[in-house]
């Protein structure tokens, strides 16, 4: 199993396309203390054309409904993962399963483009 680092300070978009197992940790992003403004950072994993790519996300996410979900394992299939930073310390997880098509305003926006990783 890889593991893979994701700096959200860098970017609050991620696309990565699995060619292995993956364990990931997060950086996280910067927030701003006086104002208590939350920041969504949205991590975008796609299974290669083999599938069944396990993915290990950090312990210390609060998965909406308390569970963590069941990543897809198919081929192509794209899941969708979104993170909510209240403070530096917490991290809200939902997950979106199973997109079998993703919209190019997601692979590349022309404001602020998605980095597109081939892990």
């Amino acid at each position: 199993m890889k593991t893979m680092t994701i700096n959200w300070k860098k970017h609050q978009k991620w696309y990565i396309s699995l060619t292995d197992d993956t364990a990931f940790k997060f950086i996280p992003p910067y927030v701003q203390k006086k104002k208590r403004k939350w920041v969504n950072c949205i991590l975008f994993l796609e299974q290669d054309i083999v599938g069944n790519r396990k993915i290990v996300l950090p312990n210390d996410l609060r998965w909406l409904g308390g569970e963590i979900p069941e990543f897809s394992s198919e081929a192509k299939v794209v899941d969708a993962v979104t993170l909510y930073y209240p403070r530096r310390t917490e991290i809200y997880a939902s997950a979106t399963i199973g997109l079998t098509k993703m919209p190019k305003m997601y692979r590349y926006n022309s404001i602020s483009p998605v980095p597109e990783i081939i892990y």
